[in-house]
């Protein structure tokens, strides 16, 4: 193959997104299909959610265990039941493959359908946990749930489209897919389960982002309706093997219901709304105002505070001394183009560095507290939503190092793992190109360095009588 189609071959993968399925892999004598193992993982994680967000209500957080037990069980009941329904000429011949849920073939409709129901259901036999509560804790674990779904229906090649040029359509490289690839191998096609989940995380993240805020009641349901409910909509005009009935999928007509009921809440919610008290606000939290970080370098790393910090949080306050240490923000340098040392966050960062060294040290505090007074100083600062949730999630990976309680590192896994899905897809391409790049460099910096730091060996000893010039060797170190 000539070095010009290589290049051309390469361009073309850069206008799509390669892809070959993977129904299935083994481990050893063991045969095990992906499809099944990302529907667990989507549940354990939405029943998860659900279940922190019971407890930080204060919501009977057994009693809504049972209840996601039974969404959990009659969901896939009901959304298998409608896929095989719909497409009863695929099962007519082979019965028992119905219940070969773990090959794929689950309809979002007939889960949700079911959901509403049993939720319904359940809502007027507890009247004491409010049904809204309750809508919100559900979609609240179902957003993260169905995305890890779609990768199980990327997995086994399920919701396929038409050929496309769009630059994120679906390359096909090979492997078996529930639908036929129009065009067959090489082909670009629409994948809307890739599309879906692209679309799933801003909604994961915009759900957690309300819930930390404390919306009332209804919010998070009318989010998820009128997103959801907008999204799947338009990405099933893509798919090229669903029945239509009116030029409109089964699951369209439910994105049309969810988008009405997404509006209707969302007005009478507005009405119910209470007016913003103007009564006294509670005690100011933040660092005091005006605070100038003035510092000077110790060396390549380390800086000192030459004026104190002081911050109060909920229940304590901090004053960070003068002659205080810190190296601002730890950033890997493959990062530093998304987060440099200094910004927005640098009270924030000198403030956990004075925690981890001096607070948590004395007893004063965990390091999980310490992590997360670090994430609500920055917000306090104006730091972004995700910026300051990854930094959070950095120095959570970053206390494995300081020991502390495991049980308490544990507790926060599951949203470490939940930011880790959202940014790694995005961060880690350039940051692997900036690790090459590096790489490179320290490379050619150390060739360049080699015959200067011989000259200034050798000149001497040749009977230069000009002083050689200082040759300082170049830096292997991966941090800023």
């Amino acid at each position: 193959m000539s070095m010009v189609a290589v290049v051309v071959g390469g361009i073309g993968d850069l206008a799509s997104v390669p892809y070959r399925t993977f129904p299935s892999f083994s481990l050893g004598p063991i045969t095990i299909r992906t499809f099944g193992v990302f529907v667990a993982i989507g549940i354990l994680v939405g029943v998860w959610c659900f279940q922190r967000y019971a407890r930080d209500h204060d919501l009977d957080s057994e009693l809504l265990s049972r209840l996601a037990v039974w969404v959990v069980l009659l969901g896939i009941v009901g959304s298998r039941l409608l896929f095989v329904v719909t497409r009863w000429g695929e099962f007519r011949d082979d019965l028992p493959s119905v219940f070969a849920v773990w090959e794929g073939g689950l309809q979002f409709s007939g889960a949700f359908l079911i959901a509403i129901v049993v939720i319904w259901w359940f809502a007027r036999r507890h009247p004491e946990l409010g049904g809204l509560r309750l809508s919100d804790g559900i979609v609240f674990g179902l957003a993260p749930g169905l995305a890890i779904g779609r990768l199980g229906c990327m997995a086994v090649g399920e919701h396929l489209g038409t050929r496309t040029s769009f630059f994120l359509g679906w390359k096909y490289r090979g492997g078996a897919t529930r639908e036929q690839v129009v065009g067959g191998v090489g082909s670009v096609i629409h994948n809307t389960a890739l599309y879906e989940l692209l679309l799933l995380l801003p909604l994961v993240v915009l759900l957690w982002w309300l819930e930390r805020r404390r919306v009332p009641p209804g919010w998070l349901t009318v989010a998820f309706l009128l997103w959801y409910g907008t999204q799947r909509f338009l990405t099933d005009f893509l798919r090229a093997y669903d029945r239509t009935v009116g030029g409109l999928t089964g699951a369209q007509y439910l994105c049309l219901g969810m988008l009405i009921a997404g509006i209707v809440l969302a007005i009478r919610r507005r009405r119910s709304s209470p007016r913003p008290s103007q009564g006294p606000k509670e005690g100011a939290m933040g660092f005091d105002d005006p605070t100038v970080v003035d510092v000077e370098q110790v060396d390549d790393k380390d800086w000192r505070l030459l004026t104190k910090i002081g911050y109060t949080g909920k229940t304590q306050r901090f004053e960070v001394p003068i002659g205080a240490p810190t190296d601002f923000a730890s950033v890997p340098r493959v990062f530093v183009w998304l987060l440099p040392r200094y910004g927005r966050y640098t009270k924030a960062a000198i403030l956990h560095d004075y925690l981890w060294r001096i607070a948590v040290p004395a007893g004063e505090l965990s390091l999980r507290d310490a992590d997360g007074i670090f994430r609500r100083a920055m917000r306090e600062l104006g730091v972004p939503f995700l910026r300051r949730w990854l930094m959070w999630a950095a120095v959570r990976l970053g206390a494995l190092k300081k020991g502390g309680p495991t049980a308490d590192w544990l507790k926060e896994l599951p949203r470490v793992l939940l930011i880790a899905f959202v940014v790694v897809p995005v961060v880690l391409p350039p940051a692997l190109i900036v690790l090459v790049a590096l790489i490179v460099f320290k490379i050619v910096e150390g060739i360049a360095w080699i015959p200067l730091k011989l000259g200034s060996v050798i000149g001497p000893r040749l009977g230069m009588t000009r002083p050689p010039k200082q040759v300082n060797p170049p830096s292997l170190s991966f941090k800023t």
